[in-house]
């Protein structure tokens, strides 16, 4: 038959019965040891889900000139739990209250109907310096995202923006989402 391990595979905790005797004071060590590992489990749960983290979303359409870098805007809170949205004084932006390492993701609809699409891109900035942009070429009616991770203080402002070069078409984006997530402290 299979032996059991002598202890848990994630905390490492020692069982207390390696034979057919308990032993009470094993027992008693057992026990102190699992609730101080689930202890510790629980503050991190609540560390976690307590970091920094904002949403913003818009679904009307949105011009963006050809061959234009364009802030994209926004309308609705989606979350926040850290005080980064704040559509009252920036509507393209999300502005960093608690300074960090941060996983930055964009994503916006360009719907169909291009003569020619040549290319479209999704680019990140902070403080209107780029931080990344993904370029993708003769797609459209579909979603682009991009995330990047960044180091970011506070009162940096993050935006996305679209650009897009070709003919024709509806110059506009649709759906967009813009999102920050709190991941270490600096």
């Amino acid at each position: 038959g299979a032996t059991m391990p002598s202890s848990t595979a994630i905390y490492g905790i020692t069982y207390p019965c390696s034979g057919d005797t308990i032993d009470p004071a094993a027992l008693a060590t057992f026990a102190t040891t699992l609730d101080a590992a689930l202890t510790q489990g629980q503050a991190d749960l609540e560390r976690v889900t307590s970091r920094p983290n904002a949403q913003m979303s818009a679904t009307a359409s949105q011009a963006v000139v050809i061959n234009t870098s364009t802030d994209l805007t926004y309308t609705t809170e989606v979350y926040d739990n850290d005080g980064i949205v704040n559509l009252g004084v920036s509507t393209s932006a999300l502005i960093i209250q608690t300074a960090g390492a941060y996983l930055v993701w964009g994503s916006f609809r360009l719907p169909s109907g291009f003569t020619t699409l040549t290319s479209v891109n999704v680019i990140l900035t902070v403080n209107g310096i780029e931080q990344g942009r993904d370029i993708t070429s003769n797609d459209d009616d579909i979603e682009y995202a991009l995330s990047i991770p960044m180091n970011l203080q506070v009162g940096d402002l993050v935006r996305m923006q679209a650009r897009w070069t070709g003919t024709g078409g509806p110059a506009s984006v649709t759906t967009r989402l813009l999102s920050a997530s709190y991941v270490a402290a600096p």
